[in-house]
């Protein structure tokens, strides 16, 4: 054997081992491949839900039984992220159990309903377990709709027997007088309520029992309660009223009473809505009472009331102020422009007769026309005048207070103190109308030789005064008829402020307006 040929034999073997680890490579990828292809028959066969997903949320391969349960082919669920077949009120829940996993949990345990393709829903029972080391999970689930139907099924049938043996429990009360006098179901019925119970002696009027609500209503222990009659928890001026009304309903089984005043310990008094029912305890005629504090629904129903009639009030002012306005264009705005039209119309047929006598009517014609100007400018500045749009509140103030001075009448002075540039407009509209309502009034009916207007911002209010040293006003009285009091009233209320009058006929007449400035305004 020469040496080459001595080479060659190690290479062979080489060769020939090489050959049987390939082999027994492919065996085993052979082995694996059977294995898997094995254990996808076995998970297509199984009747629970089997599914790899990767951490990046994408089912990676799911089992027939997610096509038979939930009606999606593999290609679909695999298309978007586990997340979009999850219900939305169980998603969030989902994706913080995701997220554990991800951190580092060893197994998870939830239940889901998962979006069906037909549009319901199946709940799965999901055990889902991590690879962190392969970036996927493995999760079986199973279909447990059925289940939690019956679940619900039962609850229902539970909630109808319980219903039932209610219903039972309460004509056994009704039929059993015995039952209904036993003490443990007069404590159930005293501390289970919401309302107050009282159970007083019909012919001595006094206080048998008392339950929780009852004594904190009034502000009596139970004790106190005792050692007093029915006299003692009402004001004196109600009490026969009350006595007679119980004698009247002895007939009836359960009447209500109507709302009574109800006076507790510390000497206030409050509404409150009774219902009696006459019965019988430890062998002596009583009356079983069901109070229910009612004040603040009076209460409210008094502000119910009131914001009608004050939106009738406002009502009545914006007729009132329409109607001025309608008179200012009959006598002024409308006479001057009929008066012009007919003096057009003496020109027109004088013109080529009477030349000076024509050119006359067509001067007087213009000069009609250039007063129904000025007049429907001051119509415009007094609906909303133009200088609040062009430069702000404090300037048309300003010159709301010289147009009033031209007009004669008492001095006014004006002094303004303010931070803000320019505010809401329909707020400041608001307070150039109550300022002027204001500022007419005292110009009108005070008498006064002085008049003066101030406006100051105190950090986030402003506040407006007008004050007259005249006759001054029955504050009192002031209500329906007054219309610019009355219109200043409802606009402080409606921008949230609030409106102050002081007067005597000594010292003249102060309003006082203070609102608060909207966060907005502040900020700029």
């Amino acid at each position: 054997m020469n040496d080459q040929d001595k080479t060659k034999q190690p290479l062979l073997a080489e060769l020939v081992e090489l050959r049987e680890r390939v082999a027994q490579q492919e065996s085993r990828i052979a082995r694996y491949e059977r294995a898997e292809l094995d254990q996808q028959q076995i998970n297509d066969n199984l009747p629970v839900l089997v599914a790899t997903a990767g951490f990046d949320g994408y089912y990676k391969k799911v089992n027939a039984a997610f096509e038979k349960t939930l009606g999606w082919s593999e290609r679909e669920s695999l298309s978007q992220t586990f997340f979009e077949f999850i219900h939305p009120d169980d998603r969030a829940a989902a994706v913080e159990a995701f997220g554990r996993l991800k951190s580092g949990d060893a197994a998870t345990h939830f239940v889901d309903r998962n979006v069906c393709k037909d549009g319901s829903h199946r709940w799965i029972d999901w055990i889902v377990i991590p690879v962190p080391n392969r970036d996927i999970v493995f999760g079986i689930g199973q279909d447990i709709t059925q289940r939690r139907q019956a679940e619900d099924a039962l609850r229902r049938a539970y909630d109808e027997l319980e219903q039932q043996v209610e219903n039972r429990t309460a004509e056994l009360r009704e039929a059993n007088e015995q039952l209904r006098q036993s003490r443990d179901e007069l404590e159930k019925l005293y501390d289970g309520m919401v309302e107050g119970l009282l159970l007083s002696d019909d012919e001595t009027k006094r206080i048998l029992r008392a339950n929780a609500s009852f004594c904190r209503m009034l502000g009596y222990s139970e004790a106190e309660l005792r050692s007093m009659s029915i006299r003692d928890i009402h004001p004196a001026e109600a009490v026969q009223t009350i006595v007679e009304d119980i004698h009247s309903t002895r007939e009836a089984d359960r009447t209500p009473l109507g709302t009574i005043r109800v006076l507790r310990k510390d000497g206030t008094v409050f509404h409150a809505e009774v219902v009696g029912r006459f019965l019988t305890y430890e062998r002596r005629p009583c009356l079983l009472g069901i109070f229910r504090d009612v004040t603040e629904r009076l209460r409210a129903e008094d502000d119910l009331n009131e914001e009608r009639q004050s939106l009738l009030r406002m009502l009545q002012a914006s007729d009132h102020e329409r109607q001025i306005i309608s008179y200012d264009i009959h006598d002024g705005l409308a006479q001057y422009l009929a008066a012009a039209g007919m003096y057009f119309q003496v020109h027109e047929s004088m013109k080529e007769t009477s030349p000076d006598e024509a050119q006359k009517a067509y001067e007087t014609a213009v000069e009609l026309v250039h007063r129904a100007h000025g007049e429907s400018r001051r119509l415009v500045s007094e609906v909303r005048h133009p200088v609040i749009d062009e430069k702000g509140l404090e300037p048309a103030i300003l010159n709301l207070v010289y147009d009033e001075q031209q007009r004669g009448g008492p001095r006014i002075e004006c002094h303004t103190n303010v931070e803000f540039d320019r505010l809401p407009p329909i707020l400041e509209n608001a307070l150039y109308r109550m300022v002027q309502e204001a500022l007419t009034n005292a110009r009108k009916h005070s008498k006064s030789d002085k008049v003066t207007v101030t406006m100051v911002q105190e950090g986030r209010d402003i506040r407006l005064e007008v004050r007259d040293w005249g006759t001054g006003c029955d504050t009192e009285a002031i209500g329906e008829g007054h219309f610019g009091l009355e219109s200043i009233r409802q606009r402080a209320r409606l921008l949230g402020g609030r409106l102050t009058i002081e007067s005597d006929a000594d010292s003249g007449t102060l309003v006082r307006v203070t609102v608060p400035i909207p966060e907005t305004s502040i900020d700029n």
